[in-house]
């Protein structure tokens, strides 16, 4: 079971060890590019950079393609509700 280092921070999850950091995967992805990698804490099964740079999680869903995509800041907010959108 993957978990990503954010799902820890966010969550203040104890004694799991993270796999990965999405900062790190996402920021060797160009645009257009999607990534396989997985969190089983955050629920997602794949990540996809949009071509405006725009980063997307492809969240498990009960739908009838089994996923969908949301941004990261979305999913972000969800476990740091605070979180200010960024202005690019």
């Amino acid at each position: 079971m993957p978990y990503s280092k954010e799902f820890i921070d966010w969550t203040g999850a104890q004694g799991i060890v993270p796999d990965f950091e999405i900062r790190l995967v996402s920021g060797n992805m160009t645009d257009g590019m999607s990534s396989d990698v997985q969190c089983d804490g955050l629920h997602f099964v794949g990540m996809y950079k949009r071509s405006d740079g725009m980063l997307l999680l492809k969240m498990k869903s009960s739908n009838e393609e089994g996923f969908q995509y949301q941004t990261f800041l979305d999913v972000k907010r969800v476990y740091v509700p605070n979180q200010p959108t960024p202005v690019f």
